[in-house]
């Protein structure tokens, strides 16, 4: 995977990675209190880990990524 570079205001062009942001703000950081650094990567680890092996995507064909790289 490469980077790609896209048009300043344009989000669209970049849909799921804004999408998999809007997500992680909801879910992670809206959703908890960090009191440290160490208690935020848990945190950060366990939704990476729920994210890709345990929801299904509908952009994967309700696969879970780690099926669908498989």
């Amino acid at each position: 995977m490469g980077w790609r570079n896209i048009q300043r205001g344009k989000p669209a062009q970049n849909c799921f990675v804004e999408r998999f942001n809007r997500t992680a703000r909801e879910e992670l950081f809206d959703a908890n209190l960090f009191f440290t650094l160490d208690h935020a990567n848990e945190l950060a680890q366990a939704f990476r880990y729920d994210y890709n092996h345990n929801r299904p995507h509908e952009s994967l064909g309700n696969k879970t990524p780690i099926n669908y790289a498989a």
